[in-house]
């Protein structure tokens, strides 16, 4: 074992790796990478299936390979430039231009982002399948921030490309910022739950300045006020959610937790539930949802950490459900029990935690 240096988490990082820890032992091996944003290691999860880190040859093998795959693409947008650009005549290794992939029934099997991005938005080749396809899943390998950019920079055709199937510039161009106006409008409104702030109003300020400047048909106007009308649902459904101020109930002398489950007020308890519901929830990968093996296969839960924590947490709730019902040995405190779970469950359901 090579001892390189030492490594610095953020105190939230810090805190995860003690608690997983003492969960699975001192035995393992941390899985962390650099955020070069921030300048230091971030945690990712611990492999307590994994008793011993990697030889440094590997190491050294797997950094010298990621160092030759670096895309042109990637290096413009590390550099943080403001217009990312899409690289038209995109070269693989082999002096050639990339191209899709299809397999033996004209099914998309791969490709690089760009050209699936020229593939949405072509003028004359509309695979609705795919599309459909790709913003379902487009959260697994990139970013909202990078696709917007891209789809930016594809609405800006230049002006000296030449399409490959001899349309006249203007007409592949006036097509081409029709389709990316659609896709903007799926990504934007169907898709709106993965675009945050940032991401919303980097398309707000380039639908606007579209409209207004090369004179648009009122297409991008009608998309910016419906973004508008998301962004308003948005906030008045995170204002419902905050529920006002409850006075604890703490009695004065000592009752079972029974007791004091049914002496706290219904809202309390359904909002101290989802408020722990939603810590999990909300550290959920869309990349943990693709992994259907984790529920049968103990040693892979790993890869969906969050999930199987909140198969955990529903699994955890019922149990405390029925013995709580059955902690009572007459039938008549078993129904009041009940009643009282079933008003929990209404505040829950009004909260929009549906997970129970």
């Amino acid at each position: 074992m090579v001892s390189i240096g030492e490594v610095d988490f953020g105190q939230r990082d810090r805190e995860q790796y003690e608690e997983d820890k003492k969960k699975y032992g001192e035995r393992g091996v941390v899985e962390v990478s650099f955020d070069v944003w921030e300048g230091r290691w971030k945690y990712h999860l611990y492999r307590y299936d994994k008793p011993k880190p990697n030889h440094i040859s590997v190491v050294v093998d797997t950094l010298e390979a990621m160092a030759c795959n670096i895309s042109k693409e990637e290096l413009i947008y590390r550099c943080c430039s403001e217009n990312h650009g899409i690289d038209w005549e995109e070269i693989d290794k082999k002096n050639t231009l990339k191209k899709i992939k299809y397999d033996a029934k004209n099914n998309v099997e791969g490709g690089s982002l760009n050209r699936f991005i020229e593939l949405l938005t072509h003028p004359t080749k509309n695979n609705s399948m795919f599309n459909d396809s790709f913003l379902t899943s487009y959260p697994v390998f990139t970013k909202s921030s990078i696709l917007l950019n891209k789809l930016i920079d594809r609405y800006d055709v230049p002006s000296s490309y030449v399409p490959q199937d001899n349309t006249k510039v203007d007409v592949y161009k006036n097509i081409v910022q029709s389709r990316v106006t659609v896709m903007l409008k799926r990504l934007l409104l169907n898709r709106f739950e993965e675009c945050n702030e940032s991401v919303i109003e980097r398309a707000k300020q380039f639908i606007a300045s579209k409209s207004v400047d090369e004179g648009e048909n009122g297409t991008l106007k009608s998309l910016l006020n419906q973004i508008d009308r998301k962004v308003n649902e948005r906030n008045n459904e995170i204002t419902s959610l905050l529920i006002p101020p409850i006075d604890f109930y703490i009695p004065d002398e000592y009752v079972s937790p029974v007791t004091l489950f049914m002496l706290v007020d219904d809202i309390e308890i359904a909002r101290q539930i989802t408020l722990v519901d939603y810590s999990i929830y909300n550290n959920i990968d869309i990349s943990e949802l693709c992994n259907a093996d984790v529920f049968t296969k103990n040693e892979l839960r790993y890869k969906a950490e969050n999930v199987m924590k909140m198969s955990d947490r529903v699994n955890e709730i019922l149990y405390m459900v029925a013995t709580l019902i059955i902690s009572f040995p007459d039938l008549q405190n078993r129904v009041k029990m009940m009643t009282k779970m079933l008003n929990v469950a209404e505040k829950l359901f009004a909260m929009n935690n549906s997970i129970h």
